[in-house]
C-alpha cells in the first residue's frame, strides 16, 4: 500500500460558471441537484450551452465531484445522468482520477469518509459562505492498496448497500403487515 497525495493520482480542476439557457443542450450541475442522500443527482437539472473550448470539461463517468461550497462537503461519483453530456458549476470541484492507479469508487469511498470530511467541516471560515478551494485538496494524503484490494474494496461496498437496501425494503414490509394486522385485529372487535 502506498500513500499519494491526491495531485499525484488524478486531474483536479474547477467546475464552471455558466448562465442557465431554456435552449442548451448540456446539463449545468448545481449543488441543488444532489439528492437528500448525498450519493446521487436528479435529472431535472438545468441547461447550457458550451462554446468549443468549454466542452473540455464535460464530465466523464468515473469523475468524482467534491461539493466544495456549503456547509456539508461530500465527494459524488458521476455516472451520465442520460444522453445529454453534463458539466459542473463552479459549487464543485471535479476530481478525475487515474484509473490506472486509482479505481473511482474506491477513491470517491476513501474521500467520503468521516476522517476526510472532519478536515473541511472543522476548518474555520472567514467569510459567510465556507468553501474549499482546489489547492487545498491536492496535497491530501490517499492510501492506495494495488489495484486487485482496491476491486475488492469496491464489491464489499456494493454487496453492504444492496445490503442495506434489503433490509429497507424488509422494514417496509414488515411495517405494512403490522399494520394490516392492527387494522384486521380493530375491525375484528
Amino acid at each position: 500500500m502506498e500513500k499519494r497525495t491526491l495531485q499525484e493520482i488524478a486531474e483536479i480542476r474547477s467546475g464552471m460558471n455558466l448562465q442557465i439557457q431554456n435552449n442548451g443542450d448540456v446539463y449545468y450541475l448545481q449543488i441543488k441537484d444532489i439528492n437528500n442522500d448525498g450519493t446521487s443527482l436528479r435529472n431535472d437539472t438545468a441547461l447550457v450551452k458550451l462554446n468549443e473550448t468549454q466542452k473540455k470539461h464535460i464530465l466523464l463517468p468515473g469523475d468524482i465531484l467534491f461539493v466544495s461550497k456549503g456547509y456539508k462537503h461530500s465527494f459524488l461519483l458521476f455516472s451520465s445522468i442520460s444522453d445529454r453530456p453534463s458539466v459542473a458549476s463552479a459549487s464543485f470541484i471535479i476530481i478525475r482520477p487515474d484509473q490506472e492507479k486509482i479505481l473511482p469508487e474506491y477513491l470517491c469511498w476513501y474521500m467520503n469518509r468521516e476522517e476526510i470530511l472532519n478536515l473541511f467541516n472543522t476548518k474555520k471560515f472567514k467569510n459567510k459562505m465556507p468553501s474549499v478551494n482546489k489547492n487545498e485538496l491536492i496535497h491530501l494524503t490517499v492510501e492506495v492498496p494495488g489495484l486487485e484490494m482496491q476491486k475488492g474494496i469496491v464489491n464489499t461496498l456494493f454487496l453492504h448497500r444492496r445490503e442495506i437496501e434489503i433490509q429497507r425494503k424488509l422494514i417496509e414490509l414488515r411495517k405494512e403487515e403490522m399494520n394490516t394486522t392492527l387494522i384486521q385485529l380493530i375491525r375484528k372487535s
